[in-house]
């Protein structure tokens, strides 16, 4: 029974001397901090008030996320290096050809492993300086109203009046489509491209733009241009009549189908 329990004991220390547990031990603080970003994100909400860098915050995110992931590179390859070679070095010691082909092996692994994590170091820095600069425009930037370029293609719905099923797969529904035509749209600001969402309209025709120039309320600093409101296209597209297009007939398509369920669900 001593025994076993000392070669458990063993057992469990060995594996902390092998690459395997080390990358392992990585990939979970990764994940961890990648999921503590995300969650930044998300409150942030850039999702409905994007945030457009100006060419200097570009620049700066991109040093910044190169020495990131420079350093995470060098320090995870010397790490792995240092605390696993010695191992292959004492087990094959004795066993040149296998000591060449495992130290070879190894270090592809090692290098493999850097790169994925020097990588997903270069993301997160990304995502979190872009967070923080959006942070400080919304809380020190100076409020602007800027004019840009929207580019639109109008659709007709192939799965109009046809039978969909949205949601995800613990929770979907099924209803009948009854956007007959379909609006995809995006604007440029600090020459990064922004999509709207798709939006839906309900009415008896093909909606015409009235400009396309795009009108946007926000945040201007040295650092960018940050939204303070929800972008919407209602008002600037007009009936083939020539009248404006009622706001409940052009919807973000996410929303058009929340309603029609709701609606038949109280029917």
């Amino acid at each position: 029974m001593i025994k076993n329990k000392k070669s458990k004991i063993l057992m469990k220390a060995y594996k902390k001397q092998t690459p395997l547990y080390s990358v392992l031990k990585y990939v979970v603080i990764l994940m961890s901090i990648i999921g503590i970003i995300i969650i930044f994100i998300y409150d942030n909400d850039q999702t409905n008030y994007p945030y457009y860098p100006s060419k200097f915050a570009q620049f700066i995110i991109l040093i910044i996320s190169i020495l990131s992931a420079l350093c995470i590179f060098i320090y995870t390859f010397n790490y792995l290096w240092k605390r696993d070679i010695p191992t292959l070095k004492k087990d094959y010691f004795y066993r040149p050809i296998q000591l060449k082909v495992y130290s070879g092996l190894f270090l592809v692994l090692a290098l493999i492993s850097s790169a994925l994590f020097a990588w997903m170091a270069k993301q997160a820095t990304v995502w979190i300086i872009n967070g923080l600069f959006s942070v400080m425009i919304h809380a020190w930037g100076n409020d602007q109203i800027i004019i840009v370029q929207i580019q639109q293609k109008v659709f007709e719905n192939p799965d109009h009046q046809q039978s969909i099923t949205l949601g995800s797969i613990r929770h979907s529904y099924t209803l009948i489509d009854p956007a007959p035509y379909k609006i995809a749209a995006k604007i440029s600001i600090n020459d990064h491209q922004h999509w709207l969402p798709i939006h839906c309209y309900t009415g008896p025709s093909q909606p015409q733009l009235t400009t396309s120039q795009y009108n946007l309320n926000g945040k201007v600093s040295f650092l960018g241009f940050r939204c303070i409101e929800k972008c919407t296209l209602d008002y600037r597209y007009q009936t083939h009549n020539h009248q404006p297009v009622a706001s409940q007939n052009l919807l973000e398509c996410e929303e058009l189908y929340r309603k029609t369920y709701e609606a038949n669900q109280n029917k």
